[in-house]
């Protein structure tokens, strides 16, 4: 079988076209109401979709009884045991506090680059997952029910603050919430009750002007993180009046980790190597002075200490939003590639993860994929079971053989730049290579 995938990579903003990327990507035409449904959802709407998957539910499995190997929320949504919502609906938003996020989609030559500069499997994997996967699923999560508005905060400071390094922190944002990094400045709920229980509580309104879904006529408690006692910040106001080491201090593990891996993050902060009692912080944003860097920490900050919710796309249970299957084919596209290329698939592609020896060989030791990854196509029920070596794995990966039994009919369009992976190859040649591999286009 073959099957057909749009591009959703490109290099520069086109509101209206099929590849979403630029300023205005969540104009794409994958997002119409007719297709897979709107990503600019406002908070006041509960960032529900416009469009035919409005209605769509989530998953609740109060008891983790249907599904107990995935995480749940304190509510028992399929969630992130951290996002404190309890809106029974798909949510999904690219607004972060208020703020509606610009930065785009990652670029096809930052593809390119992944099969031109890799050295094995491993590795090639882990370029497409820092540069090309990207921010693919917190653009879409958005954060609501914040603490703070962060358009008041680009209003407050737009001498320096930039909607693009705003648009940067914005997509760290949940995974800071959810970050172990500030296990010692939140705690969050174990459990939620559904009934008595909402993100405000009924009265309980004085971080913002956040409003309950409780029933007003009955009592209704607040679920949601919040800083440690031990802390003694209770409020936003008492982190305007920590000092500006104490709040960095708070902040520094996870930038460095964002710094070392984060896309885009050497666009947007610099290293410093060699502080200093004075001169303290190891990370800044560019272009900001110490004093402008550390007001935005502040903001930062205060955005993780009482963080708001996020949809789904954020979390482990991101299969629950029809857009994850769009996005991810791309994916499954580019390992067919890398199977079928002349040009890539002659390079070492042992799964070597330099940890010890797994998968460093070609078939004396073993990945850490089993081939229950390959279900349900896989017939051999040996292989199922149990952890493959790189020559197994090569195998199955083998498009049209019984593992994958499908091919893509297209692999030179990607977006705006020129990739062809069988570059080099006639039509003739190109034909020939695929029909070598699978046996014809069928």
């Amino acid at each position: 079988a073959t099957v057909h995938i749009p591009p959703l990579t490109a290099d520069t903003p086109t509101p209206g076209r099929l590849r979403p990327s630029g300023d205005e990507w969540y104009n794409a035409t994958v997002y119409r109401e007719d297709w897979f449904g709107s990503c600019d959802n406002s908070e006041a709407d509960d960032a529900r979709l416009r469009g035919r998957f409005r209605d769509v539910q989530l998953v609740y499995d109060k008891n983790s009884t249907s599904f107990p190997l995935s995480n749940h929320n304190p509510y028992g949504f399929l969630h992130e045991e951290k996002s404190l919502g309890k809106e029974t609906y798909l949510q999904r938003t690219n607004h972060v506090c208020g703020f509606s996020t610009i930065q785009g989609f990652s670029s096809c030559h930052r593809m390119a680059d992944c099969f031109s500069n890799y050295t094995d499997l491993y590795e090639w994997d882990q370029c497409l997952e820092d540069y090309v996967h990207a921010n693919l699923h917190q653009m879409h999560a958005g954060m609501w029910e914040c603490s703070i508005d962060w358009n008041e905060e680009l209003e407050t400071y737009k001498s320096f603050l930039s909607p693009h390094l705003l648009s940067f922190l914005g997509y760290q944002l949940s995974a800071a919430a959810r970050s172990s990094a500030f296990d010692d400045l939140i705690t969050c709920p174990s459990s939620c009750d559904v009934d008595t229980q909402d993100f405000w509580g009924s009265g309980d309104v004085s971080i913002t002007d956040g409003t309950s879904s409780c029933d007003e006529s009955s009592s209704c408690s607040s679920c949601r993180c919040k800083p440690w006692s031990s802390t003694n910040i209770t409020t936003v106001s008492d982190i305007d009046k920590l000092d500006d080491y104490v709040v960095y201090t708070y902040l520094e593990e996870f930038y460095s980790g964002i710094y070392s891996s984060g896309y885009l993050s050497k666009d947007f902060m610099d290293e410093n190597a060699n502080t200093t009692t004075d001169d303290y912080m190891q990370y800044t944003f560019k272009g900001l002075s110490d004093a402008q860097t550390a007001l935005v920490n502040k903001m930062f900050l205060k955005s993780i200490a009482f963080p708001g919710v996020w949809g789904v796309m954020g979390s482990g249970a991101a299969t629950n939003d029809p857009i994850f299957w769009v996005m991810h084919q791309m994916f499954d596209k580019m390992v067919h590639v890398l199977r079928l290329s002349p040009t890539y698939n002659q390079m070492n592609v042992t799964w070597n993860n330099h940890e010890g020896t797994k998968g460093s060989d070609w078939k004396g030791t073993t990945t850490p994929f089993k081939g229950e990854i390959f279900e349900p196509y896989l017939k051999n029920s040996t292989l199922i079971t149990e952890y493959l070596t790189n020559k197994q794995l090569w195998a199955l990966l083998e498009p049209g053989g019984d593992s994958i039994p499908y091919v893509y009919d297209d692999f030179t369009e990607w977006g705006n730049c020129a990739f062809d992976p069988f570059a080099g190859l006639g039509t003739d040649e190109l034909l020939y290579e695929i029909t070598d591999r699978f046996g014809g286009l069928r």
